[in-house]
């Protein structure tokens, strides 16, 4: 003999839903995501007129992992589910909200309505001297544009 959902009591029917429903709940939280340390290796400041190299410091990038950020982007609809990057110097880090998807062998991130991005190689392309985890960071402002060149192996590991 079966019994159908609708001929239990409710508090029967209730109960069952709430021990199903425990289960999505802990599968939908996010979890928390893991930061690597990315070394800049070169320091390049520009202006109108020319470019020079500039000492990097004490300065140093903490990255999730490139693949939980592009998910991130995709999963977020209302700018509330961004990943968020750190830059940091002795002085401690400042958190950078940022949006972030494949394009071909790199992962863009940019933070938005800003002039700033980051370009980061997610596989080898030794015939360009190009390896997994090589990065490129743009901030401009005004007319100056500091770049940083580094590698952060472990964010697209």
């Amino acid at each position: 003999m079966r019994t159908h959902l609708w001929t239990l009591p409710p508090v029967v029917v209730v109960g069952w839903l709430v021990l199903l429903a425990g289960p999505l709940r802990a599968q939908a939280r996010p979890q928390p995501v893991s930061e690597v340390k990315c070394a800049y290796t070169r320091k390049v400041v520009c202006d109108s007129s020319d470019c020079k190299v500039d000492a990097i410091r004490s300065r140093y990038l903490l990255l999730p992992d490139v693949s939980s950020m592009v998910t991130a982007t995709a999963l977020d609809t209302n700018g509330r589910g961004l990943p968020t990057i750190r830059q940091c110097d002795s002085a401690g880090c400042d958190g950078i909200v940022v949006r972030a998807w494949q394009n071909g062998a790199f992962v863009d991130i940019t933070q938005p309505d800003r002039s700033y991005f980051i370009k980061i190689a997610t596989v080898e392309l030794a015939s360009v001297g190009v390896h997994a985890g090589d990065f490129v960071q743009v901030e401009a402002s005004g007319f100056g544009t500091t770049l940083y060149f580094g590698s952060c192996k472990a964010a697209v590991k």
